[in-house]
């Protein structure tokens, strides 16, 4: 478990593959299991469907009374900081877990699978084996670019 300012994120969850609502709420299944949880925030830019909420369906796919409070953060790279903030100030008013589920697709109109240039070499199974050499057993990895999933 990760802790910091009052936020603790106790479980991690991802799906790859598939579309963005069924992904998200795979994940959002897995990370809540056992879990009383009392709201929900997602992080998202990419969701094809503005109504409802990726947020809301989610709540209503894991079965949540209709008033836990769900909503999106719509602020591309910056929504996920954002999310686990409000999250966390919506975790101290409710007093329970709020879960936070971050999900993008990529664009139609971007082939993640042909990186050229400087970064090709981020799109290698060798960084990715190097990267998790260097971590420790409760390390994480963070990067910014394109899907590990889909561009190694």
């Amino acid at each position: 478990m990760i802790e910091t300012r009052g936020v603790e994120i106790a479980a991690v969850a991802y799906r790859t593959g598939g579309p963005l609502r069924e992904a998200a709420t795979a994940a959002a299944r897995a990370a809540a299991e056992g879990r009383k949880i009392a709201g929900v925030v997602a992080a998202t830019f990419s969701d094809p469907l503005r109504f409802p909420s990726l947020a809301v369906s989610i709540a209503g796919e894991l079965g949540l009374p209709k008033h836990v409070p769900a909503f999106d953060i719509q602020m591309a790279c910056s929504a996920y900081p954002y999310a686990v903030y409000a999250a966390s100030k919506l975790a101290s008013d409710l007093g329970g877990e709020v879960l936070v589920v971050d999900g993008d697709s990529h664009s139609p109109l971007v082939d993640p699978s042909d990186p050229d240039g400087p970064a090709e070499g981020l799109f290698t199974r060798e960084f990715y084996g190097t990267c998790y050499k260097a971590l420790r057993e409760d390390g994480i990895l963070i990067n910014q670019h394109e899907s590990p999933f889909y561009a190694a």
